[in-house]
């Protein structure tokens, strides 16, 4: 692949790898492993689970790990099988030995199967001989197996903290002595969380469960994304698992049991992240964050550490009866992100039915706390087509928020803005409302536009899930062996990306299905009986059957089932109480806050280079790369005051996307550097793309309106140019504040050209100037162009 051509496709620094902690090692003589995810790279990027067996399989010295996220339609149109490469050593995927997807939406199905497709990889495990990669599949999608079974030769069932390592290990013993890849499966089959199905289809999986989360060390630097990320922040699991048993609620059954780790080892693996980084947020992760034990004293004394250097902390997952007074001021107290609560169901009859735990008054008391601490809205997030639903659960959403609304004007004056969020309830493998099918579409909208009617009639904002999406999603996520076809022949059919409304086509899933015999809303809304053999019946998390027929026996009764944590055990089944139990955190020890020195502030100016792979960054993707990069070097950066506080850094006109600069210049405040070591230590954390030249202190970072900036047209770019400027074309066209279209010339900026040299100099302010490569991408192709910007002046200062 010649990487100049990037420039054609959007967002090129998906593609080209070498981030702050990407993990670079020889892969001679390695088992070569690739980390797959089945969605782009800012998705991919954000996953923690991802991130965290990216570190700790490369922490063998056995096995190299390598990653791939799914490119985005323009990349995969423009280069084909030629963009399918890992990150780290742009090798192509179908050169690795062994191929791992992390798979945790049903949508993404297609995408795995593409992935095959595009590599050059057959889809099915009896298709593919010794020279294809074995392929293996983990993450909560893989607890139904049936949709994917021809095309997977391992299923890695359960939590892969500890043992994918050591099973990729054996892969590689096995390797080593040329073991057959049949027989490599065969010698697999012996663990008891991996499910191989040509080799024992019938085979019953218990998953793996990760026994020492209470006590294990986290402590790691987690990949810096190139471009933001949706989750563009430290994350740290302080409690896998949770039992506070909401019906429909996957994730609450199959991570079970509840195990918290100790506070000490979060402190340290938070503070540890943030310096590793450079983030200026941490998020505390769980399931339901709020109900850690130790959740008030543990956020005290890490905002004590963390509040002082502009970190934020916040915690997502928060239960409304869990939230207190204490909880809202700490973190508030660098940046205030959104409010949000999931109450789900309108009414206490439906929340005792789903087992939500949770009561109107704990609900109205949540919202007032956050709006008396400074927060100016909430999102609300409801879910409708739940088992047992009437009509009156269904106005009753629009009821709750109305009760919001008027608690909330109690205790405020002002605009506080409340957004409604109601999805569709999607029965899936492993809950206790597993058996139950989905309603029928057309129930589903009509009940949809019901509670809109009446949302909208009492002017609250809203937003509805796709009803269409969530019948593809039940349809994937509870199917069996049969829809494996109708993945096969979409994907055959061009599908790709269907977790991105961008792409899904919903009639085309319909009438693809039809033409195979599969009917989509039969199966998504197929039941099933107390009786009847699940498709993923064979693949056991440790709670028994007798559990889930006695929460719905419950459910049909609207009684609670008290989480095990606050009560007596609910006899679930996963615990065995000699290796297998709830862990619980020590009490907490008291942290010193973090002693901060007096500080002298000063102000310094960084020329750099930007070359090669540093083309495809944007101007806010070298912002933040920098921000990153110094922080990492150790630099106390200085912040701005306000509500949402951004450290004090300043680009002087960014240079376009794909164009080279040879001394750009870069300001930031801090406190006192070291400008004798300075530029080894921050080089080393800077991208392959990028490197700082010289470092200065200077007096003010204000830069003035005005510029200049000198280009060097080099080669044919030059010889274009000549002609275009005999014909008088030195202009393109952009679209401006109201969406019209204006001309831009260049005779408003030259300042001086040299036909010979092709030096051109440009003036420039701060509202922007010309724009040489949207010049020249009308006369040659965008990766031909060559262009550097030799320097950039401001008033009367020139390098």
């Amino acid at each position: 692949m010649n990487i100049k051509e990037l420039i054609n496709v959007s967002k090129p620094a998906r593609y080209i790898g070498g981030e702050l902690n990407s993990i670079i090692k020889s892969d001679n003589d390695l088992l070569n492993f690739c980390l797959i995810f089945p969605d782009i790279y800012e998705i991919g990027s954000s996953h923690v689970g991802y991130k965290l067996l990216y570190e700790r399989v490369n922490k063998s010295d056995k096995v190299y790990c390598q990653r791939f996220f799914a490119p985005w339609k323009d990349a995969l149109d423009y280069f084909g099988k030629d963009i399918f490469r890992s990150l780290e050593k742009s090798k192509p995927l179908d050169e690795f030995d062994v191929l791992g997807f992390s798979i945790h939406y049903e949508m993404s199905y297609t995408t795995v199967l593409a992935i095959l497709k595009y590599t050059g990889i057959p889809y099915k495990t009896a298709d593919r001989n010794e020279n294809y990669p074995i392929i293996i599949a983990g993450g909560s999608c893989t607890y139904n197996p049936a949709p994917l079974l021809p095309f997977i030769d391992v299923f890695y069932i359960g939590e892969g903290d500890v043992n994918l390592r050591k099973v990729l290990e054996y892969i590689k013993e096995l390797k080593d002595k040329n073991t057959s890849k049949k027989d490599i499966l065969t010698a697999l089959n012996k663990y008891s969380f991996l499910y191989i199905p040509s080799i024992e289809k019938d085979k019953k999986v218990m998953r793996d469960i990760f026994l020492d989360f209470h006590t294990s060390d986290f402590n790691y630097a987690p990949v810096v994304p190139l471009i933001p990320a949706i989750q563009d922040r430290v994350s740290v699991e302080i409690t896998r698992g949770c039992t506070a048993g909401c019906r429909f609620c996957q994730a609450g059954m199959i991570y079970r049991p509840v195990r918290e780790r100790n506070t000490d080892k979060i402190v340290t693996d938070v503070l540890n992240q943030i310096k590793k980084t450079g983030h200026q947020e941490a998020s505390l992760l769980s399931l339901s964050t709020g109900d850690y034990s130790q959740i008030e004293p543990l956020i005290l004394n890490l905002n004590k550490k963390l509040s002082s250097s502009n970190i934020s902390l916040s915690t997502p997952s928060l239960r409304a009866s869990s939230v207190s007074e204490t909880l809202f001021k700490e973190i508030s107290k660098v940046r205030k992100s959104g409010f949000t609560i999931a109450p789900e169901a309108g009414t206490q009859r439906m929340r005792d039915i789903i087992n939500k735990n949770l009561s109107e008054d704990d609900i109205l008391s949540a919202v007032k706390l956050a709006a008396e601490n400074g927060y100016t809205s909430v999102k609300l997030y409801f879910m409708i087509g739940l088992p047992y639903e009437t009509d009156e659960d269904i106005i009753g959403i629009a009821d709750t928020a109305s009760k919001i609304k008027k608690a909330v004007q109690e205790v405020k004056k002002g605009s506080f803005d409340i957004s409604v969020s109601v999805s569709h309830f999607v029965p899936k493998p492993h809950t206790p409302f597993q058996r139950f099918g989905q309603v029928p579409k057309s129930e589903l909208e009509r009940r949809m536009y019901m509670l809109k009617d009446e949302l909208r009639r009492r002017k609250f904002k809203f937003k509805f899930h796709d009803t269409r999406m969530s019948l593809l999603e039940a349809f994937l996520s509870r199917g069996d062996e049969n829809i494996s076809k109708a993945l096969e022949y979409t994907v055959e059919h061009g599908f790709y990306l269907d977790a991105w409304d961008d792409f899904v086509d919903y009639n085309k899933w319909i009438e693809l299905c039809n033409e195979i015999g599969i009917d989509i809303s039969e199966m998504a809304e197929k039941g099933y009986n107390e009786n009847d053999i699940l498709p993923w019946s064979n693949i056991l998390t440790g709670i028994s059957d007798k559990f889930y027929i006695k929460e719905i026996e419950k459910a049909e009764q609207g009684q609670a089932t008290i989480d095990c944590r606050n009560g007596k055990c609910s006899a679930c089944g996963v615990c065995d109480f000699k290796t297998l139990e709830p862990q619980k955190s020590e009490d907490i020890t008291d942290i010193l806050p973090e002693r901060k020195e007096n500080k002298i502030i000063c102000q310094y100016e960084i020329i750099y280079e930007k070359f090669g792979k540093g083309v495809f960054f944007s101007a806010l993707d070298l912002n933040r790369i920098f921000i990153h990069s110094l922080l990492v070097s150790g630099v106390d950066l200085s912040y701005s005051q306000g509500f949402n506080p951004h450290p004090k850094i300043n680009t002087w006109i960014p240079l376009p996307v794909g164009m080279e600069g040879e001394n750009e210049v870069m300001s930031f405040e801090s406190a006192a550097v070291n400008i004798d070591k300075f530029i080894e230590i921050f080089n080393n954390n800077l991208p392959e793309g990028l490197k700082a030249k010289s470092i200065r202190q200077i007096n003010s970072m204000k830069t003035g309106t005005e510029f200049i900036s000198t280009y060097k047209l080099a080669d044919e770019t030059n010889n274009i140019f000549k002609e275009i400027k005999k014909e008088n074309k030195l202009f393109y066209s952009k679209k401006d504040k109201k969406g019209g279209l204006k001309i831009v010339k260049i005779e408003d900026y030259l300042i001086e050209y040299n036909i010979e040299t092709g030096i051109i100099i440009l003036k420039a302010g701060n509202a922007g100037g010309f724009n040489l490569i949207e010049l020249m991408r009308q006369y040659m192709p965008l990766q031909n162009i060559n262009i550097t910007r030799l320097k950039v002046k401001k008033d009367d200062f020139c390098r």
